[in-house]
């Protein structure tokens, strides 16, 4: 069971951040919103590689360290997912705004 939840964090992680790029891949600001996407996830990186010894502590295993950045990685991927539901949103209005104009 514990490997399985462990398991699933990362899948999570995966799977939201491809329906996010599924999703605003027809929007014309898709380039900038990926650029945007790469920049944070190397903010995150860099950010635990030069400090993550102190934002955590004392930490013998690594695993603090290590479930820190998962857990923020999934933050940063339900953030993205719901801004990608956002934008699929308007441009479902826009294209019902064509329609009805038509």
């Amino acid at each position: 069971m514990n490997t399985l939840l462990l398991l699933s964090i990362p899948i999570t992680n995966v799977i939201l951040f491809i329906a996010s790029l599924y999703i605003t891949s027809k929007s014309n600001k898709f380039g900038k919103i990926f650029l945007i996407h790469v920049v944070v996830f190397l903010t995150y990186f860099t950010v635990w590689y030069f400090f993550g010894k102190d934002l955590v502590g004392k930490d013998p295993h690594g695993l603090y360290k290590l479930f820190l950045i998962i857990f923020i990685i999934l933050g940063h991927n339900i953030i993205g997912f719901i801004h990608a539901l956002t934008v699929r949103r308007e441009l479902q209005k826009i294209k019902n705004e064509d329609i009805i104009d038509a």
